[in-house]
């Protein structure tokens, strides 16, 4: 059996998964769990959306019922190209950054829509996000995208000995 963390987690990214192939996001997206958001990016020209696991709180429990509140965070990178960048500043052209801005809101904005449907499977429901980082500065001057928003779900498991 999993831990509590790491199968929200997982259900969160099979999530993301069906909303790339139902065409939820105007960017093609793969998320991948894992446990931490890289901050360099070696790789130019690729889009990473990184599904992080990263608290567990058991809060409440009543009879046999406790109830886990998680935090998930999902993490949009990309890696600047030449042809992302003005040839006369050397800056990120702002058409080159709205799509991911775009995308890290459409990520939390799907995550809403499914607030009830989502994860089932774990007996998990959603109980809000918010986008943590629009966009990290310091990492456009390194020719980086990041962004990173923050999903909560309380999940009930037994506790029942």
């Amino acid at each position: 059996m999993a831990s509590v963390l790491y199968q929200v987690g997982d259900k969160v990214k099979d999530l993301l998964t069906a909303g790339q192939a139902a065409a939820a996001f105007t960017t093609s997206i793969r998320p991948v769990l894992g446990f931490e958001v890289r901050l360099k990016l070696e790789d130019s020209g690729l889009l990473h959306v990184d599904v992080v696991p990263v608290k567990a709180v058991l809060r409440v429990a009543r009879g046999n019922i406790a109830t886990w509140e998680t935090e998930v965070d999902i993490g949009v990178r990309y890696g600047y190209t030449a042809s992302d960048l003005d040839s006369v500043s050397g800056l990120i052209k702002a058409a080159s950054i709205s799509p991911y801005l775009l995308l890290v809101e459409e990520i939390t904005e799907y995550l809403a829509r499914r607030a009830n449907r989502t994860l089932a499977t774990v007996n998990a429901g959603w109980r809000g996000g918010e986008v943590l980082l629009n966009y990290a500065p310091e990492h456009l001057s390194k020719h980086q995208f990041t962004g990173v928003s923050r999903h909560r779900y309380d999940v009930e498991v037994s506790i029942a000995s």
